[in-house]
């Protein structure tokens, strides 16, 4: 008796184990708002083409630098001559094959063009820079969408949560109405309307539930998530009270104009415009270049056997050269002159580019700012309502038991109450949203860098 409880003790302390490890094992992975957004950055594929792009602005950027150092060259060739030729040993005419091979090695530098290769490598880095910039944007707007979409499945897991406590109340209360309908309190019409109403709230439970699912699925997608789990998002991400919690317009923007990834891209490339006109206009200035070579040769004629050897050849025959080069432009049928027309307008559009993205950052910052004032001035009334009906559908939950309101008022206030509640669930998330999209325009971090 004793060894069977033994045995009995043993397998249920091993279940308890085997439970313990295996609740664990399965328990998911709760994800904040920060792991969605790193997680949507770190795999997006739009991203990757941008991060491949500044890539190449680098090697660009650093090719133009290397281009100030001198080029060399070396070069060879070799052959058989046939027929009437000169002989490269004696310079005389001869009429017999010979083999023939000479040598070179020569260098150039370009002592100076207008300026043109030092505005090109300042070029080619604010490309590169601007790049940078563009990419951080994107992140950005990446960022902005995650947001939104992760806002949007707690909202509507909300009205799911808020949906199933409306059907609990209302299978409840029909409950009680049908036991008033037997005892004879109630009528039958009174009793279908209110099965009526639960089969309605019933539908809109599964309705909700498929825009969980939808709003999920778009939250995935943006990540590209491809996990088999399901995304557990954490939910507890919203403060209980937001007012009082908005700041000045000015000093949101003042921050936003030292600190956004695409105003400070547009600025990048009007600098770069500046750079490409200097570039363009360096074409109008002399260009002065400097180079120099090496040369040597080697022949024999067939038959003949007092050639000198190839080390006397190659050191007799060498020959050394140094030339300086000056281009100085003339008339270029006014292809210059409409480069450097170009050139002015595209600092012109460069310019508006950068007006354009200061005037759209003010524009979004004014947006979500005076949204944050309204709901920030919404939220208290939305609460006290909120509370009014709640009082006030108690009030009709009684009134109904004791059969003095008919259940069209009552859901009427119970309408009412759960309306409320998805006021304040939705002004809560909202501002959290706003909140959330003011910090990004401010430069606070969202996601981590690599």
């Amino acid at each position: 008796m004793q060894i069977v409880q033994k045995m009995r003790k043993r397998l249920f302390i091993l279940t308890i184990l085997t439970l313990f490890f295996y609740s664990n094992g399965m328990a998911q992975k709760v994800w904040t708002i920060e792991d969605c957004v790193n997680f949507a950055v770190r795999n997006n594929l739009n991203i990757e083409k941008s991060e491949l792009q500044n890539s190449i602005n680098k090697e660009n950027f650093n090719q133009s630098i290397r281009n100030l150092l001198p080029g060399v060259q070396a070069s060879s060739g070799s052959g058989l001559s046939f027929g009437k030729t000169v002989d490269p040993t004696t310079y005389d005419f001869v009429n017999q094959q010979f083999f023939y091979s000479n040598y070179s090695l020569g260098a150039s530098v370009t002592i100076f063009d207008g300026f043109t290769q030092l505005n090109t490598i300042s070029y080619n880095k604010l490309n590169y820079l601007a790049g940078l910039k563009d990419e951080s944007q994107q992140k950005n707007d990446l960022a902005f969408s995650v947001l939104s979409d992760y806002f949007n499945v707690l909202f509507y897991q909300g009205l799911l949560s808020i949906a199933k406590e409306q059907k609990e109340l209302s299978e409840m209360n029909l409950k009680k109405a049908r036991v008033m309908f037997d005892s004879g309190l109630n009528s039958k019409s009174d009793l279908l309307e209110m099965e009526s109403r639960l089969a309605t709230e019933e539908l809109y439970v599964i309705q909700t539930r498929n825009q969980v699912n939808t709003s999920l699925l778009q939250l995935e997608q943006h990540m590209n998530y491809k996990g088999e789990d399901p995304l557990v998002l954490e939910s507890n991400t919203v403060e209980n009270n937001i007012a009082g919690s908005v700041t000045g317009i000015d000093s949101v923007y003042n921050q936003a104009l030292n600190s956004n990834p695409g105003l400070k891209a547009a600025k990048l490339r009007k600098m770069a415009a500046e750079k490409n006109l200097s570039i363009v206009k360096g074409q109008f200035l002399p260009s002065l270049s400097m180079s120099g070579g090496y040369n040597s040769n080697y022949a024999k004629l067939k038959g003949s056997e007092n050639a000198e050897s190839f080390k006397d050849q190659f050191k007799n025959n060498a020959s050394q050269s140094v030339s300086m080069s000056l281009t100085i432009p003339v008339f270029y049928k006014w292809s210059v002159r409409s480069q450097v027309k170009r050139a002015k307008l595209g600092l012109s559009q460069a310019q508006k580019d950068v007006d354009l993205e200061q005037q759209q950052l003010y524009q979004e910052i004014e947006m979500n700012f005076n949204e944050m004032l309204a709901l920030s001035a919404e939220y208290e009334q939305m609460i006290k309502q909120w509370e009014a009906s709640k009082i006030a559908y108690q009030a009709a939950e009684k009134k109904l038991a004791q059969g003095l309101i008919d259940p069209v008022l009552f859901y009427e206030s119970k309408n009412l109450m759960a309306q409320a509640e998805s006021n304040v669930l939705r002004t809560k998330l909202t501002f959290e949203l706003k909140k959330r999209t003011i910090d990004i325009f401010i430069g606070k971090p969202i996601y981590t860098e690599d």
